[in-house]
């Protein structure tokens, strides 16, 4: 009689984004893809390619993160008005990955918060 023997990988431990203090553990998370490299204001939107605007955050944050983007290039170009970005990011502790990051669309003070952790 022959038995089918599954394997399965064991899942990846969750990682504590909350000891995430420096750029160079964020980059070892990101080689193992716990963490993305992104920018906080987007470039799509202006945002710069340094590392002042540079981000690091789960990889569904990030998927989040360019949902709002597209969603926020949208709000950019209907109207005819000008319009302004602000993005505010929340952290807690000494990581360097945000909580939560809020952006919100001037002068229509339309606000979108996204959950990071």
């Amino acid at each position: 009689m022959a038995v089918a023997i599954v394997m399965a990988q064991a899942a990846e431990p969750a990682v504590d984004l909350a000891v995430v203090s420096s750029r160079a553990k964020a980059r070892v998370l990101a080689l193992r893809g716990a963490l993305v490299q992104t920018w906080l204001v987007p470039r799509e939107l202006g945002g710069s390619a340094d590392r002042v605007n540079e981000l690091f955050v789960p990889p569904e944050a990030a998927r989040r993160i360019a949902a709002v983007t597209a969603r926020l290039m949208l709000l950019a170009v209907g109207g005819g008005r000008r319009r302004t970005l602000t993005v505010v990011p929340t952290y807690r502790g000494a990581s360097i990955v945000p909580a939560s990051i809020t952006y919100v669309v001037h002068p229509d003070e339309e606000r979108v918060t996204v959950p990071i952790w």
